[in-house]
């Protein structure tokens, strides 16, 4: 089910929404747009299923947007959905495999501690995406330069 859900995002924000900003504004803006509303239409998930609220729905806006950064860059790296879709899968069920044995085991921290481990995990998860996004674009250059 979470796989599903990522390949249906993915071609949504990056394959269509994306791909179709992009004929009209620069990459970048593009990009930012797509993200925005990629955060935006996770909104009523966190309200509704998750009952967030404040600075905590503030907090999930800001890791959506941010996701959907570094998916979206991905793609304009790659031009490449599934590459996306890898990232987008993995991070939703890494995401549904710690939040169900939080809840699950009923080893919810304080809130400080939960949104301390939740920063520190996001900064981890975001250098490692950027390492590697850097590294799979060296790679895409290169065959392009081998493919001409």
């Amino acid at each position: 089910n979470l796989l599903i859900v990522a390949i249906v995002e993915e071609f949504v924000f990056r394959g269509f929404l994306q791909n179709q900003f992009e004929k009209v504004l620069p990459k970048w803006q593009s990009l930012a747009l797509a993200s925005i509303l990629f955060g935006l239409m996770h909104l009523p998930i966190a309200i509704i299923f998750y009952e967030m609220e404040g600075l905590w729905l503030v907090y999930i806006l800001i890791e959506w947007i941010g996701m959907g950064m570094i998916f979206g860059y991905a793609y304009q790296i790659s031009r490449n959905i599934w590459v996306c879709i890898f990232w987008h899968g993995l991070h939703n069920v890494l995401l549904g495999t710690f939040t169900w044995r939080f809840v699950e085991f009923e080893k919810v921290p304080s809130e400080m501690v939960t949104f301390s481990v939740m920063t520190l995990g996001i900064i981890v998860y975001f250098t490692t995406t950027m390492l590697l996004l850097y590294i799979s674009r060296n790679k895409f250059k290169k065959v392009e330069l081998y493919s001409i």
